[in-house]
């Protein structure tokens, strides 16, 4: 009787620990295989949006059928369970699942489960392909890039030799017609004057006046001549002085008023720096007297602890610069664009054009400052 009655109290108890069991996986399928299910699905839905809008159309139909295969699995296969004390799983259960289906639910689960891993890894080797595709499109057009830019610098190359040679062809045409000229008439006269020196020598104080008066204009066109190479304001005064007396030169050339402001404490920049500034100044302001038929420009000149801020602006008529700087495709580079994101290139620095027809040009040029420009 003792055996009999001790039997029945452990089986009671293995009875109701296993009902526990039961109980307790039947409760943590409901509350979190089902919500995990559908979070993934959510996740997985929200990441076949992302890969159609990359037009990644194989990876989208993958990762929609494992969002099918983890509802599936998640919304049936962890809906139909043992049967327990927990609802509703008195009604909705393995067993009923079997009657409906004639298929067990843990076959079912697996199938889904499989479902989910191939589609899965099928959008993971779609993804592989397509980013190597596209890497390998990257590649071809940053070379297809880097062979374009290769043959705009071999052009720009080309063109600074050529006008080289030009600005050399004038300066010898200069040199010919007005220095030139201007000696031979001084050696003339100082012949005519050894012959009325004796004879004539009032005529010989007047014939060395006009010597005088000659040998001065020629040294002012010689000066100018010295200064339209390279301004010596450059290297006596600085950066700031050569940009106001070029502003000076164009303001009375082309009439044509030239505003220059600057703030912070003049840093000594090497002469490559000083050139390189003063020349894309330079190539803005010529372009703007040739195309923009402004009224006014204005230039900002800061220098900060760790860069200097150029900016050059004008009231002209602007233009589209993605068109002017496209047209370089169909034989007609904008060379003066070209050659001042090219000057700012060499000196580490990053070059903005901004206009718009109507609403002006502004260029902007940021160069850090750095030892290997600035003079110690």
């Amino acid at each position: 009787m003792l055996t009999d009655r001790s039997t029945s109290v452990w089986g009671a108890i293995l009875v109701a620990s296993s009902t526990g069991l039961v109980a307790a996986d039947v409760f943590t399928r409901y509350a979190l295989a089902i919500p995990a299910c559908i979070l993934s699905v959510i996740g997985l839905l929200k990441q076949r949006r992302q890969f159609f809008q990359a037009s990644m159309l194989p990876c989208g139909r993958d990762v929609t059928l494992a969002a099918i295969a983890f509802g599936l699995y998640g919304m049936i296969g962890q809906l139909f369970v043992s049967r327990s004390l927990v609802f509703p799983s008195q009604y909705l259960n393995a067993e009923v699942f079997l009657d409906w289906f004639h298929v067990p639910i843990q076959v079912f689960r697996a199938i889904l489960a499989c479902m989910a891993a191939i589609f899965i890894i099928r959008s993971l080797r779609s993804f592989k392909v397509y980013a190597k595709r596209q890497l390998e499109a990257l590649r071809s057009i940053q070379s297809i890039e880097q062979q374009r830019l290769e043959e705009l610098r071999a052009e720009l190359l080309h063109r600074t030799v050529q006008a080289q040679e030009s600005e050399r062809r004038r300066i010898a045409r200069e040199l010919h017609d007005e220095t030139g000229q201007t000696l031979t008439a001084l050696g003339m006269g100082l012949r005519a004057m050894n012959d009325t020196i004796t004879d004539n020598p009032q005529r010989a104080i007047e014939q060395a006046r006009q010597l005088e008066t000659l040998a001065s204009d020629g040294v002012t066109e010689l000066q100018r001549l010295v200064t339209g190479l390279h301004p010596p304001h450059l290297d006596d005064l600085g950066l700031l002085a050569a940009l106001r007396w070029y502003a000076g030169e164009v303001s009375q050339r082309y009439h044509l008023p030239v505003a220059i402001y600057n703030q912070g404490e003049k840093p000594k920049l090497t002469a490559e720096m000083r050139t390189a500034l003063f020349r894309i100044t330079q190539e803005a302001i010529t372009n703007t007297v040739r195309h923009a038929n402004a009224s006014q420009i204005t230039i900002q000149l800061d220098y900060q602890p760790e860069q200097i801020y150029l900016q050059i602006n004008d009231d002209g008529q602007g233009f589209d610069v993605d068109h002017v700087l496209a047209q370089k495709l169909n034989g007609q580079p904008a060379w003066g664009l070209l050659g001042i994101f090219e000057r700012a290139t060499l000196i580490n620095g990053s070059c903005q054009i901004a206009s718009s027809p109507n609403q002006g040009t502004s260029i902007t040029l940021s160069v850090p400052l750095t030892r290997n420009n600035q003079d110690d």
